[in-house]
Parts: structure tokens; sequence; C-alpha cells
């Protein structure tokens, strides 16, 4: 038998004559040392031989006329019966008594003709030997990486008999290959549980390739196997079955919490007070949408809303429109928005919708939730209308006022000039309070404008432009930067520019930059001015405050605060103003490939 544990290599070209004719071993000698072997002995007699035969790395042995019984050399020495070492004999033995693993007979005469005979016959002999050798090598490295690997691989007769099986795993099993060897999936496991196996075997028999999944129960619970067939065919015959199980075990129980987790996730939506839909990313179509979403489009079941797709959607938005909205999700990151939906009935809701990519049942897709903010909606119309009519009445109140404060400081200049000096004081006084009173309206008129329309993105540039004045310079280091503010937020620079003007002596220069400071964003107005003093550094920013209304600053900072901004006074007394903007994360951008300066 081949030795299956160790690795087959060829043998040490080396040889050996047994003759006791010395003129003829000479001969036999140079006829091997002349087919390539590089070292070869000659010994007298089997007996004076024995211990070179037992050398495994013996090449070729030539046993001469002058022993009897050529065959006892293979007694002597069994390893000849492998199948490298090539033996041959200068007379053949007669019959039934050739020994096993004999490779032929030379004749020697003593002419050219026989001589090269007998070297073809040996060289043969010896590439024969070599062939083999390198086949059963290249079969024991096949076996090997077979053996090592953990799926089983196997191959059954057309009786469904295990004819050769490989594996790690049978170094774990009872009984390793000889428990499968020469025998039936029945008489290995069973008539019950070879019946998966057996129904497989006949359709891979009837030239079919199939593949099927089974179980075997253990101590730990079941183990799960997938087993792969196909036929061994030969001159268009089915010969046999070429088969490959695989345990999948872990494989099933990753599936498997992987469905109880898609379910709790399925659950926590459908119970979810948001509509959450997921659509496939590159058709769109949906995947899967909550109970909340179902109900919400008017759809009886999302069979139903799969039907349709997007397009149930209608103006002002349509199908296209979702699909730019989910290509901005795929290529720029989540995108919040409003939108306003349409349900199977006709009618028409408000939505705030989130969309994003995120994995679900295994692929990514892109995940929409929203939810129905129609009563906001409401509340906002209804509260826009409200804020419309009391700033239509103000105005009117205003207006009318200021009528009377206008007639009434006509009235009180009148008095002035041709009254008493007694009353002179009273009346001065009450000119005083119709002028403060007309300033006081004056504020109230912009301050009615705060919050009347929804903030938008700016260009802090166009803003800084609106605040210019006829002798000053205004150096506006700020390209690229939009801000989300209100929509008075130009008048902030407006006031900052009044404040230089009037408070900072001879202000020439003023210069508008900004830098980021980590997750916000810095602007900075700084004039050469005379510079506020300490004191007043926070003071400025009060209602009141100042030379002329005291309105200026006290407004920015109104309208700053609207949507996160802070404004701070900190420069030097004595060089100059310099006021510090700080926008918060999410509301600043720099827009395209523009960059601050």
């Amino acid at each position: 038998m081949l030795d299956e544990e160790r690795p087959l290599q060829r043998f040490a070209r080396t040889g050996l004559v047994v003759e006791a004719d010395r003129v003829k071993a000479s001969a036999l000698v140079q006829l091997l040392q002349e087919a390539g072997l590089s070292r070869v002995e000659s010994f007298d007699s089997i007996e004076q031989a024995a211990h070179s035969l037992s050398d495994e790395r013996l090449r070729a042995v030539l046993v001469g006329t002058a022993v009897n019984q050529p065959e006892k050399v293979v007694e002597e020495s069994p390893l000849l019966l492998r199948r490298f070492s090539v033996f041959l004999a200068t007379e053949r033995p007669s019959k039934g008594q050739c020994p096993k693993g004999f490779d032929g007979s030379i004749h020697l005469d003593g002419s050219p003709d026989a001589w090269g005979r007998s070297l073809q016959v040996i060289r043969r002999a010896l590439e024969d030997r070599d062939a083999l050798a390198d086949i059963l090598a290249r079969e024991y490295d096949l076996r090997s990486i077979a053996d090592s690997t953990h799926d089983v691989m196997f191959t059954l007769d057309v009786e469904q008999r295990h004819t050769c099986i490989y594996g790690a795993w049978l170094k774990n099993t009872d009984g390793g290959k000889d428990r499968f060897l020469g025998k039936t999936s029945r008489e290995v496991l069973g008539e019950e549980a070879s019946r998966v196996h057996e129904e497989n075997n006949i359709k891979a028999l009837g030239g079919e390739t199939v593949s099927y999944e089974w179980q075997v129960p253990t101590e730990q619970g079941f183990r799960h196997y997938m087993t792969s067939l196909s036929p061994i065919t030969s001159e268009g015959r089915v010969r046999g079955i070429a088969g490959i199980a695989r345990d999948i075990t872990d494989r099933i129980a990753a599936e498997e919490a992987l469905r109880r987790s898609e379910e709790s996730i399925r659950t926590l939506l459908d119970l979810s007070p948001f509509s959450v839909i997921v659509h496939d990313m590159k058709t769109m179509d949906v995947v899967y949408a909550n109970t909340n979403a179902i109900v919400e489009s008017g759809f009886s079941s999302m069979e139903e809303m799969q039907e349709l797709g997007l397009e149930w959607a209608d103006p002002p938005y349509s199908a296209a429109d979702a699909r730019d909205k989910a290509i901005a999700a795929m290529e720029e990151g989540p995108q919040t928005f409003q939108w306003v939906s349409a349900s199977t009935d006709g009618s028409r809701y408000w939505e705030q919708i989130s969309l994003m990519v995120l994995p679900f049942m295994g692929e990514d897709r892109i995940l929409a939730v929203s939810v129905n903010i129609d009563e906001i909606k409401r509340m906002e119309m209804s509260l826009r209308l409200t804020n419309k009519k009391i700033q239509l009445l103000s105005s009117l109140i205003r207006h009318d006022v200021m009528n009377k404060i206008t007639a009434l400081r006509g009235f009180t200049e009148l008095a002035i000039d041709s009254c008493d000096c007694e009353s002179l004081p009273l009346l001065e006084r009450a000119e005083q309070s119709a002028i403060a009173i007309q300033k006081d309206i004056d504020f109230m008129r912009e301050y009615d404008k705060l919050g009347n329309d929804v903030p938008q993105w700016q260009k802090v540039r166009f803003s800084v432009s609106s605040a210019t004045v006829v002798g000053v310079t205004v150096l506006r280091e700020i390209n690229g930067l939009e801000v989300y503010a209100d929509m008075m937020f130009s008048r902030a620079f407006e006031n900052l520019l009044d404040n230089s003007i009037r408070h900072g002596g001879t202000v020439s220069v003023i210069r508008v930059s900004g830098h980021q400071d980590g997750d916000d964003f810095i602007i900075v107005w700084e004039d050469d001015g005379i510079g506020i003093p300490a004191a007043d550094k926070e003071r400025i920013f009060s209602r009141g405050f100042g030379k002329n209304t005291g309105f200026g600053l006290f407004l920015t900072r109104h309208i700053l605060s609207l949507t996160g901004m802070e404004i701070y006074e900190e420069g030097e007394e004595g060089q100059g103003a310099r006021f510090v903007i700080r926008v918060p994360k999410g509301m600043w951008r720099i827009k395209g490939n523009e960059t601050v300066r």
C-alpha cells in the first residue's frame, strides 16, 4: 500500500547489480551508469546485497543469471514493491515465479543492438516511475489540501456508496474516513436521516447538479449543512457523484438573528408616530412602509403603495422632485425639508421630511422619515394673518398718533414763540416729550418688521454692501460666506455703520472680515475711530443708550438673536471699535468654491 501519511518524492538515482560473474557484473554496472544513474554498486549474491536492498534511496536493481530465483530479491527487500524502484533481471523469471513489481528483462549478447535495447528498457522504466512519482505527489498534495479544508468533499458510485471522502471535519468524527468508505448514507445515518440525501443523489445520478440544505440534531442544538452534488460522467454515462458539504450553522444563526432584529425594528417603526418609507436606491421603489405612512397616504396596504411608487405625488411637488431630493441625500448627505404630500383621496397635507441613506434588510436604502405638520402650518398661517392684522392696526394707530404729535409740536412751537416767561419752561418740556414720543413711534415702526418673514440664507458681502457712506472706506473681506438670518440682517450692518459714524469721531476706514472658530463662524466689524470706553461695552446695546435715539445697537442685537447669533464689542478705547458677531453651527456656510478672506 502507498503510505498516505508522508509526501511522495522521487528516489535518488542510485543502482544495484547482483551478479556473481564479475565480467557480466561490470557490464551491467556500465549499463546502469549509461542509463543515467549517478552511483551503482555490485554484489555477488542477494545475501551480500541485502543491506543495500533495504535503502529507501535505491533507484534500480539488476539481477543477473548467476543468481538463482530473482524473486527472492523481493523477499529480501519489500521496499522494491514500492512504485518507484525499477526491478529488472537478465533472465525473465518463469511463469508463476514473476515477483510483483517486476519491470522486465534485458539481454546482453555483446552486440550494440542488444546494448541499445537494454538501455532503452532501463530508461523507459525509469521515466515511467518518475512520471508515476510526479502524479502521486500531486495526488498527495491535493489530498492534503482536501483534508485540511473545513468543507467535506466526497465521491459516490452509482450505488451511492462513498468511494472517497476528505476534510478536516472527519478528524472529529468517530471512525474517521472508515465510517463512510464503502457505505451508503443509509448505512451511516439511518433510514430517516438519509432520505434527503438519497433523493438528491438520485437527481445527481440522473445528470442534474443539485444543492440542498439539511440538519443534524446535537446536544447543543441543530447543526445545519449545505450539500452540492455534481454528476461524474465518462463516455456519455454517469459513473458516480462528486459532492461538497459545508457547515452553515453560523450563517443560519446570523440570518435568524438578522431576521429577529428586522422584525423588532419593523415593530418599533409600526408603533412610531412618524411616517417611515424605505426606498430602493436605484429604482426608488418602495421597499417598506410603516403603518402610519400607509394610513397617511390613504392606501389600504403596502402592496398598493408599492404599485404606484412615487407616482402618487401631486402638485405642487412631483415624482421628479422626489427623485431629486433622494439623489441629493445620496450625494450630499441627509436632507431635511418641508413638503406638500397628497393622499389617494385627493387631500393635501404638509410634512416635515428627513431623507438619509441607511442599511435596511441587508442593503443600503433611502430612509424617509416624515411628520405631519399640517396643523403647525395652519397655526403659522393663522399667526401670520394675526400679525398682519396687528401690524395694520399698529400702522393705522402710529399714523394717527404721528399726525397728532405733529400738530401738538406745531401748537407747542407757536405757544413758545408767544408765551410769557413763566410758562416757557413748561412748554419746552412739553415739546421734548412730544419729540420723545415721536422717536418711540419711529422705533416701533422698525421693531414691527422683525420676524415678519421666514429667515433665509443671505450673502454677508451683499448685506455689508448696504452699509455705505460718503467719505468712509468699507473693506469687505468676507467673500463666499452665507448666514441664515432674518430678512432685516442688512439693517444690522447699517446700524453698525451709523454707530461708527456718530460715535467714532473721525472714522475713515471700516474693515469687515471673518474666520471659523470651532463649529462657529466669527464676523468682525472694525473701525479706526476713538473706540468705546470699557464701562460702556455692554451698555451700548441697551435701549435708549447713546447720543441719538439709542435704538440702533439694541435693534441690531435683536435682529441677530432671531437666528441664534450673538454680538459684543471687544475693541480698545482710543484704537477703534471692534464688534464681533458669533454665528452658531448650522447657521453659516461657505457657498461654492469661494473662500472667506
